[in-house]
Formats: C-alpha cells, structure tokens, sequence
C-alpha cells in the first residue's frame, strides 16, 4: 500500500506569494509615509524572494534528508503492517471537542483522550506493545497519543500516514510528557 505524505513544501509558491504580498502592503504603507523609504525598499523586495527561495530550497532538502527516512521506518515497519486496517479505520473517525469516551468514538465522534483509548485497546490485541502518552501542546495541556515499540524503540503512530485529522496526531515536541497507560 503507497500512501502519500503531506509535503508542506508542495505550496511553496503559495507561501512566497503570501509573504511577498504581505511586503507589498507594506510597501504601499511605507510610500504613503515616507516615498524615499519605500524607493529603498523596492530594491529590497527581489533580494528579499531570492531570500526566500534559498531558504525554502533549503528547507526541503533538509525535510526530504533528515524526516523523510524517518517515514520509511513505518512503510517497512511489521508493527504498522500489522495495526495498518485499525489505523485505516480510526483515520475515518471524526474529532468532536469534549467526547472522551472510546466506546463513542466510531459512532458520534471524540477527542484525543476517546482516540487513544480507541487504538490501544485495539492495537493491544494485535499484540504489538503500545502505550498512551500525555503531555502539553499549543493547543491543550493534556493531549493524548499512542506509540507502538519499533526495533525497541517507543515511536508515535504514523496518523500522518494515514490521514488522521490533525487534532489526533501527536505532537513533535512534547512538553510535560508522561506514560498514561501501558
């Protein structure tokens, strides 16, 4: 099964024009206020795209280097093969703000809490290790995810994967974390 990862980069046009745009407001603002300021500044513009250009060459380089290996460990992984039709399946639950309970979750929807329940009770029967794991994030101080044991190693589930609504994915950083449940 090839599944396609997000790549934030495939907007990158999206993104310059964006920032570009938002220099050109300012730009105009500059003129009204001061016109031999703003004649400095559209010299600034070009190197400014070219700026940032380079930056996001680079950052897709370093994306495609350093996390897209990462991936592979889950493509190839006999673990993920194994949970691949429980993933596939709670990829299709919805979010719903307050709904902590796994039993609801395939039919009305739940948070992060229902999601994690919902997957370790499955995941535990395949008898691949697993674990619930709570920490603080930007938009909660207690989100909920799963990892499964790779190679020894606690990773997160791959939801990115399998297209999880991003409220449910686990977050890079984890501020705070504990092991809710084992």
């Amino acid at each position: 099964m090839k599944i396609q990862l997000f790549n934030p980069f495939n907007s990158k046009r999206k993104i310059i024009s964006f920032i570009l745009s938002i220099f050109t407001v300012a730009l105009i603002l500059i003129s009204v206020i001061n016109p031999s300021m703003a004649a400095n500044c559209e010299k600034d513009v070009s190197t400014i795209q070219n700026t940032l250009n380079e930056y996001t060459h680079n950052l897709k380089t370093n994306f495609k280097k350093h996390v897209s290996p990462s991936f592979n460990l889950f493509e190839e992984s006999k673990e993920v093969k194994k949970i691949s039709g429980i993933l596939d399946e709670a990829s299709k639950f919805k979010y719903v703000h307050g709904i902590s309970s796994s039993y609801k979750l395939p039919m009305q929807g739940g948070d992060c809490w229902a999601m994690s329940d919902w997957l370790y009770n499955h995941i535990k029967k395949t008898g691949v290790d697993c674990r619930i794991i709570q920490y603080e994030t930007s938009l909660a101080n207690n989100h909920r995810s799963v990892q499964i044991k790779i190679d020894g190693k606690w990773v997160d589930l791959p939801y990115e994967m399998f297209n999880f609504d991003y409220r449910f994915v686990a977050s890079y950083s984890k501020p705070k974390m504990f092991v809710y449940k084992y």
